[in-house]
């Protein structure tokens, strides 16, 4: 591990590791603690995650769910734990808004990517959130609002 490698939680404390049993109900809204979990548990660390729009290879307006390549314990992470703390919980708060919780309860775990920075830049995992975009957009606004 590099020297900008820290613990995998940066001493944020998480509730009991939810287990098999654990599952949330289909629909269920999704918190931070949720969303950490997930990120931990797929990829070891506590990687910050983004709401992010960009366009297709079609063209067409999309809104994702980033997992960044920063992760807390970083030497070089840009938050504060609490910073990210609520970062998650806005993002986990405009998935459940959106209706899109359970497609990230899904697809992270299915994820078959990593969050990295390597010889090839930063690579993070960009999970594609069947959103509408008009409602995305006020939504993602009020988003920005909330992390500022």
């Amino acid at each position: 591990m590099s020297t900008e490698d820290g613990d995998e939680t940066g001493g944020i404390v998480t509730a009991d590791k939810a287990g098999d049993d654990d599952t949330p109900e289909p629909g269920s809204a999704m918190d931070g603690d949720e969303l950490r979990k997930l990120v931990l548990k797929k990829w070891g660390k506590m990687y910050d995650t983004r709401i992010h729009q960009r366009r297709d290879q079609f063209n067409k307006l999309g809104l994702y769910l980033q997992v960044m390549w920063k992760f807390v314990g970083q030497k070089s992470f840009p938050m504060t734990e609490g910073q990210y703390i609520a970062q998650t919980d806005a993002v986990a708060e405009l998935l459940t808004e959106w209706g899109a919780q359970d497609e990230v309860r899904a697809a992270i775990p299915a994820s078959t990517k990593f969050p990295k920075m390597d010889t090839t830049g930063a690579n993070a995992v960009s999970i594609p959130l069947s959103v509408d975009v008009e409602q995305g957009d006020t939504l993602k606004d009020d988003y920005k609002s909330m992390v500022e």
